[in-house]
């Protein structure tokens, strides 16, 4: 059975993991109520009066729109990047949690579970020659092995395969490291729910990915990074 969680819970884990204060915690469910009205994520806007039931893949949605809404960004501006690019992305997810010990369990075997998460924001867009427009935010947010970032700082060459990116520069760039951000969240989440473990965790993320996502993962698949090569 999947995993429920209420509204006053997710909202308690993200309060807790971004440190907000007691006497600050209406002004952060204002944030939390803003991308419930733009629709964020799917399922979070039923309407006056019904309750919200929120999944897992609803509740990593929102901790990573939490997450880039600390860097600055307009959350109609982080609607639209994670919208276009979580599909892209969302395989690290279950792939980070899994335990290093069940790594010789699938084929071929996993070298190492950290990446990261990468973006160039660009919150001027809208001001710039040609204007903003949707499909600019497509490949905007890769993910990469940690073992090759410096790398990919150094050469820029993160946008997806067969997509050239026109938004974001090179020396630009906003990280979020996937195994701490995951295991902090994953972390809190348990303390107030300690009926879930972390392999319901697992089994939650990985059942909302696509076929061909999970495909990807059996072959340790990793969107803006090289197929099948994290040695």
């Amino acid at each position: 059975m999947s995993i429920e969680l209420t509204y006053a819970e997710v909202e308690a884990v993200l309060a807790g993991l971004h440190h907000i204060a007691d006497d600050k915690r209406i002004a952060f469910k204002a944030r939390l109520k803003h991308f419930q009205r733009l629709k964020f994520p799917d399922g979070s806007n039923t309407g006056t009066g019904k309750r919200v039931v929120y999944t897992i893949d609803m509740f990593v949605k929102l901790a990573f729109a939490i997450e880039l809404t600390q860097i600055g960004m307009s959350p109609k501006r982080i609607v639209h990047i994670l919208r276009l690019n979580w599909e892209l992305c969302a395989g690290s997810i279950p792939l980070a949690i899994t335990p290093r010990a069940h790594f010789d369990k699938w084929q071929p075997p996993i070298t190492h579970n950290n990446y990261v998460w990468m973006l160039s924001p660009e919150s001027l867009r809208d001001l710039a020659e040609g204007g903003e427009d949707d499909l600019d935010y497509y490949g905007l947010l890769t993910v990469i092995p940690m073992a090759e970032l410096e790398n990919n700082l150094l050469v820029g060459d993160v946008a997806v395969e067969g997509w050239e990116r026109d938004m974001g520069a090179d020396y630009r760039q906003t990280i979020i490291v996937l195994r701490p951000f995951l295991f902090s969240l994953v972390g809190l989440l348990i303390e107030i729910r300690p009926d879930i473990s972390i392999v319901d965790i697992w089994r939650d993320t990985y059942e909302t990915l696509s076929d061909s996502v999970r495909n990807g993962l059996d072959r340790t698949l990793v969107i803006g990074g090289e197929n099948g090569n994290n040695s």
